[in-house]
């Protein structure tokens, strides 16, 4: 309904009925667009299939490594198939900024997904393991502290947190 109407309002040098009578009078466009549109629908259906079994974080990182796929494809068919073919594509300066993106897409993927973890969570753990906090340091052993009412859901996170950080002083009472 959308197009035929910007046809008459605006014009165009194609119609949408040569359109439809080089479909019908072509079969391998005709062909060819019905694998388009089966790939475009396999595609859609695929991805909200993976967003109901993970997340749409899941989904988006997959997206965005379509073009990491194809750009490798592209270098593959110009180096390993036919430098001529207009569907290869050679290596040229901007390929090193390609590849740095590419490599920062996938460890942010890797990051995210917990494969690659070399952030603040092994920190937080080298320092409990290096500095463990025993029940006379930890305010929340103690029955009288209010860090010990885990009931409520505003003090349980701060006693979770005081478990893990080494207490302030203890390396210099050791001494």
């Amino acid at each position: 309904v959308v197009y035929p109407a910007m046809q008459l309002l605006l014009g165009s040098p194609e119609g949408l009925v040569d359109s439809l009578a080089m479909l019908l009078n072509n079969p391998v466009l005709l062909a060819v667009q019905a694998a388009l549109f089966l790939a475009m629908m396999g595609s859609s259906v695929s991805g909200i299939a993976l967003t109901a079994v993970l997340s749409s974080v899941h989904r988006k990182m997959l997206n965005v490594s379509v073009g990491a796929i194809v750009w490798a494809v592209a270098l593959s068919v110009h180096y390993c198939v036919d430098a001529s073919s207009l569907f290869g594509e050679p290596w040229n300066e901007d390929s090193f900024l390609e590849l740095a993106g590419f490599v920062l897409i996938a460890l942010g993927q890797a990051t995210y997904s917990g494969l690659w973890n070399r952030g603040v969570q092994s920190k937080v753990a080298e320092a409990a393991a290096e500095s463990p906090v025993t029940d006379a340091e930890n305010p929340a052993a103690d029955a009288q502290s209010p860090l010990a009412d885990t009931e409520s859901p505003a003090v349980a996170p701060a006693a979770a947190v005081e478990a893990v950080r080494p207490v302030a002083g203890a390396e210099s009472a050791a001494l």
